[in-house]
């Protein structure tokens, strides 16, 4: 009976104790909650202060550095753009013909990455005289085929022949609109022009004198231009408006067809003309008819 009295007590004291450290292991995990619960509330803050501090940085700036691989933008593609036209020797198209080219080479320059690319592209598109040309520099094995500025500068030296200076001026007082539009007129007017050296002044009394004789009756009522420009943009309108006025009188002119081929005939009796008095003749039976009575 007492042995079984004292397992009991044991068995309580060691409940209690057990107890005891529940109790001091449960205040434990406790006060670790609320450490836990505040190292969270401190790492929101400082999340929060992070995103703050990130909004008010401006952005980065091009040369900063290389963008991440999977943001690189993806390469633009090459325009195709349509060849010039074969160029055959003549000079006034020669700087036209390269301008053409020079371009093709700067839009489209993964296909054209080296000089002899160029060069080779050029010679494609040459024939009669320039073709010529071009295969005998070639077969001598000129220095101007392995660099694409020299071969420019010796094919300006042997097909550019520009009109300019004196030989300008005589070209720009020489010439004359004739029939063609007074818009086709100013093209070619500008392009010599460009090179005459002269003043806008001498080049409006130029082109006035070179338009043709009903045009410069109609600029002569006008108030004078400006400039060349105004000029110009001034005359091309008039001409348009006088071309317009000359094709609507044209079709006009041509609806108005004489009577006789477009009013159908109205029926009419016919009568014998009766024959002159001086062509009267008396019949026989007249006659008789007359010496019986």
């Amino acid at each position: 009976m007492d042995s079984e009295t004292l397992s009991s007590k044991d068995l309580l004291a060691v409940i209690a104790r057990h107890e005891a450290s529940f109790q001091r292991h449960e205040a434990v995990l406790s006060r670790q909650e609320e450490l836990i619960a505040s190292h969270s509330q401190l790492l929101a803050d400082m999340m929060s202060s992070l995103r703050q501090l990130f909004e008010r940085l401006p952005g980065p700036s091009p040369s900063s550095g290389s963008p991440p691989s999977g943001n690189r933008p993806s390469p633009v593609a090459e325009p195709r753009l349509p060849p010039p036209k074969p160029f055959s020797g003549d000079p006034s198209s020669c700087q036209g013909f390269l301008t053409q080219c020079s371009l093709t080479f700067e839009l489209q320059p993964s296909s054209f990455p080296t000089d002899r690319s160029k060069i080779a592209y050029i010679i494609t598109l040459l024939s009669d005289k320039a073709l010529s040309w071009a295969s005998a520099v070639c077969q001598s094995q000129e220095a101007c085929c392995d660099s694409y500025a020299a071969f420019v500068e010796e094919f300006k030296r042997v097909f550019d022949h520009p009109v300019s200076g004196r030989e300008a001026s005589k070209r720009l007082l020489s010439l004359r609109q004739g029939p063609q539009s007074t818009a086709d007129f100013a093209i070619e007017f500008r392009t010599i022009a460009a090179r005459s050296g002269w003043n806008d002044e001498a080049l409006r009394v130029c082109f006035q004198g070179g338009l043709s004789e009903p045009l410069q009756d109609e600029l002569a009522t006008r108030e004078p231009a400006g400039d060349l420009e105004s000029l110009i943009a001034l005359a091309i309108r008039l001409d348009n408006r006088l071309r317009e006025r000359r094709t609507a009188r044209r079709q006009v002119s041509q609806s108005q067809v004489p009577l006789s081929s477009s009013v159908s005939p109205v029926w009419a009796p016919s009568f014998r003309a009766s024959p002159a008095p001086e062509q009267l003749q008396d019949s026989p039976e007249d006659m008789q008819l007359g010496r019986s009575r």
